[in-house]
């Protein structure tokens, strides 16, 4: 996994016209985090293993759902109808 390592020079936090330098820090530190978190590294292949639900055993029903049965056809599910998970259907590649 591809790491990146985030910077925040102490110095800047003690240059702007702020009343706590402390309370500065936090809420950049806070703003930061919800970037990463949304990010690229959700997509990860670390992370994309650890909630793809072949890799955990599990297994996710109605991906896909029969429009028309006469003419076969198939759509993807949007949320047309429910999704169905069923946990421990077969055996896990790796342990959550």
């Amino acid at each position: 996994m591809k790491e990146t390592i985030y910077t925040i020079p102490i110095s800047e936090i003690f240059e702007e016209e702020a009343f706590c330098p402390f309370c500065s820090l936090e809420k950049r530190l806070n703003d930061e985090e919800i970037k990463y978190t949304l990010g690229p590294a959700m997509m990860e292949p670390d992370y994309r293993i650890l909630t793809n639900e072949k890799y955990m055993g599990d297994a996710l029903l109605q991906k896909q759902y029969t429009v028309d049965f006469l003419q076969k056809k198939r759509k993807k599910n949007e949320g047309e109808v429910p999704k169905y998970r069923v946990e421990g259907h077969h055996e896990g590649i790796i342990t959550p």
